[in-house]
């Protein structure tokens, strides 16, 4: 159809912003302020290795900030840029931040089930048909929610108070 293709097109240009929520076990690093992360990977088999080498590798990056710190958990926003396989759970890994649940890059928490504490929270784009914007905002991470004991609304609010600036 039209519009599915002019969503394939938004998609393959970086049009759509997506933005996450990932629960970390916590540590010294605290993100106060939109931090940059700039890495370079390479896949081997099923995971993301990675390296401060460029050859042969991909460049990957991503925003963070630090929305709440909670005993033993801390809870980000990411802003991903560059969107790789497993880039989100590579990258805080090697911060020295694993997502809980997450033992293949390295967290030791157990989290719900075979879970991992990272969720798409909100998505924006211009519709590609009638040119409006489009934000659609999921707080159907209960999992997270209930872990650092909030509510969904005060999740929402969180998180859209500490958008980027557009």
């Amino acid at each position: 159809s039209k519009c599915a293709n002019r969503m394939h097109k938004l998609l393959l240009n970086k049009k759509i912003q997506k933005y996450y929520i990932a629960l970390t076990e916590s540590s010294n690093k605290s993100f106060t302020e939109w931090t940059t992360c700039k890495n370079y990977m390479y896949r081997n088999k099923d995971k993301t290795i990675i390296t401060s080498s460029s050859t042969r590798t991909s460049e990957i990056i991503l925003n963070i900030k630090t929305l709440y710190n909670h005993g033993n958990y801390n809870l980000h926003l990411i802003d991903l840029i560059t969107g790789k396989k497993h880039q989100i759970r590579a990258q805080l890994s090697n911060l020295g931040i694993p997502i809980i649940g997450d033992e293949k890059y390295n967290s030791k928490e157990f989290f719900n089930h075979d879970q991992i504490g990272l969720h798409s929270i909100f998505t924006k784009f211009i519709h590609p048909i009638k040119k409006i914007p489009v934000e659609i905002f999921d707080e159907n991470c209960t999992p997270i929610l209930e872990h650092l004991k909030i509510h969904s609304s005060d999740i929402q609010s969180l998180v859209k108070k500490n958008f980027l600036p557009q």
